[in-house]
This record gives structure tokens, C-alpha cells and sequence, in this order.
């Protein structure tokens, strides 16, 4: 969440480059996690399965659409997703 603005004020970065640079690294944080998670023995594949799954559909239809989506739906969708978190979190 930081790290968007943080890129955006000091890069020379496009739009769409910023967002795919967010999302690369995003990927290792994540993976570096889930590991943690499973040596750990704190989570079962089973449960995580259906969020692997939203993952891995997600990350499919991302790849597609990457250049055919306009910019201001990617910051709108951004924001919105934002503003969902946040509201889940607060509730």
C-alpha cells in the first residue's frame, strides 16, 4: 500500500509500470510468507486452497488484460480495492 506512492514520487516510472512493479513485488512477499506459514505448520494446504486458486485466477486474467485496460480504471480499481480493505478491516 506504501509502496505505490513511495515509487510513483521517486521513479520514472509510467502508470502501468508502477502497478506491475507493485504487483512483482507483492509475489516474492507473499511466497516468502506462505512458506513461513508452512514450515511452521501453521496453515494446512487445504485451507488455503481456495485463496491459491482466486490467486492463480486472478494472476491469470491480470496477464491477459495488462495493456488492454485503461490506466484510470487501474487507479479506480486500485483505489477501490483499497477502500474495501480498509472498510473490512475497520469491520
Amino acid at each position: 500500500m506504501v509502496f505505490l506512492p513511495l515509487l510513483s514520487r521517486r521513479g520514472d516510472l509510467s502508470s502501468r509500470q508502477l502497478f506491475a512493479t507493485c504487483v512483482g513485488v507483492i509475489f516474492p512477499v507473499c511466497l516468502i510468507s506462505a512458506g513461513v506459514y508452512f514450515i511452521r505448520s501453521e496453515i494446512s494446504l487445504l485451507s488455503a486452497l481456495p485463496y491459491l486458486l482466486g490467486g492463480l485466477i486472478g494472476g491469470f486474467l491480470g496477464g491477459r488484460l495488462y495493456g488492454r485496460v485503461p490506466t484510470v480504471w487501474l487507479r479506480r480499481l486500485f483505489a477501490l480495492f483499497l477502500f474495501y480493505a480498509g472498510a473490512r478491516y475497520l469491520f
